[in-house]
């Protein structure tokens, strides 16, 4: 047994194998699969449950069933059907109204609302969760007596939690324009996604230029500058509903020589570790005004998965003198970098973050 909370003068004790986060305000709780359960008194409909009758056990937050759009065609009965309120993240609650946080960003409020505190526009009490009018991207809520509040993430992360090892290399390059995420409602990063080669042109040319680029035979000034210029790989053109966004970056890096491959460009793989090295010291070597391949580095190997002689020994040997990757031993060369990695490789690399 837990206890949780009083509902008015009466305390509360359950037994819920199932609680992962319980945050307590007129006993609701947050499940493992993210749905919401709630109990005690219920007035104004503030268990969520579609009645207004009180529960002295849980009862799951539901949402009404929404038929599908002719022709098809439901029974009566399957139109009464209620599905959980699922998703959901944190919970909170006001004196007789019960607020939930999904993951998607979305607020969802139910049961009194006299003062407008469900925020759906109107004054109408509801014994079932309604969408929040003109919230998105939020990272918290909380509830007073009767009103709400919630926090939106502006520039804020949602998938970034305070302390993060990558934090502060992540917000570096998104203050710096070099990322714009993986998701915008709500702000994403996606960290531990693989980075791929479509992602690497991006990362790299903002890097040196930000949007204000220009391939020979581009529009000058133009936001996707190379957009006119003639493809230089057979998968990866302007038109192309996936591809196109990349286009105008991808183009830029094989004009820099950054990438040296001919005919296809794989945009969609996954980028190794040995890969990341040559594109960043070569494009480290282009923001110095020095040739892709005008370097020198140390020969003695720092690395026992790197020996000397291997395609990428170079541009792994450059990474450490300059003290961009900081292990030591291995360096895993074919292994995929993760956008979080990302992050610090490229601000150590273009915004001197060590």
């Amino acid at each position: 047994m837990k206890w949780i909370g009083k509902s008015f003068a009466t305390t509360v004790f359950v037994m819920l194998t199932t609680i992962c986060l319980v945050l307590v305000c007129y006993d609701n709780s947050v499940a493992q699969t993210g749905t919401v359960w709630a109990w005690g008194a219920n007035g104004f409909g503030q268990l969520g449950d579609g009645t207004t009758n009180n529960s002295s056990t849980p009862v799951q937050v539901t949402v009404p069933f929404i038929p599908p759009a002719p022709p098809v065609v439901l029974s009566p009965k399957s139109l009464s059907f209620r599905l959980a309120l699922s998703g959901v993240i944190a919970i909170a609650g006001g004196d007789e109204h019960s607020l939930a946080l999904k993951s998607d960003g979305t607020v969802w409020a139910w049961g009194y609302n006299g003062s407008g505190q469900l925020g759906d526009g109107t004054t109408n009490n509801s014994s079932t969760p309604v969408q929040v009018n003109g919230l998105s991207s939020v990272i918290a809520v909380a509830g007073g007596g009767i009103h709400s509040i919630a926090v939106q993430s502006g520039d804020v992360f949602f998938d970034i939690p305070a302390g993060y090892w990558a934090e502060q290399y992540i917000y570096a390059i998104y203050n710096d324009g070099i990322t714009k995420g993986c998701s915008q409602s709500p702000l994403n990063y996606c960290p531990s996604e693989d980075v791929t080669r479509d992602q690497m042109a991006a990362f790299i040319i903002r890097a040196l230029y930000g949007e204000n680029f220009t391939c020979n035979g581009g529009v000058t000034g133009a936001s996707v500058a190379c957009a006119t210029t003639t493809p230089y790989f057979s998968n990866v053109l302007p038109t192309d509903p996936v591809e196109g966004v990349f286009f105008p970056y991808i183009q830029k890096l094989k004009e820099l020589n950054i990438t040296t491959v001919t005919g296809m460009y794989n945009p969609s793989e996954g980028v190794t570790r040995g890969q990341m090295a040559a594109f960043l010291v070569r494009a480290r070597q282009v923001r110095a005004g020095q040739g892709t391949e005008e370097f020198t580095n140390t020969t003695t190997p720092y690395f026992s998965d790197v020996p000397a002689g291997s395609t990428f020994f170079n541009y792994v040997q450059k990474l450490k003198d300059d003290n961009i990757t900081t292990v030591t031993g291995t360096y895993g060369v074919d292994e995929i970098v993760t956008r979080d990695q990302m992050a610090a490789f490229v601000a150590r690399s273009f915004l001197g973050m060590h």
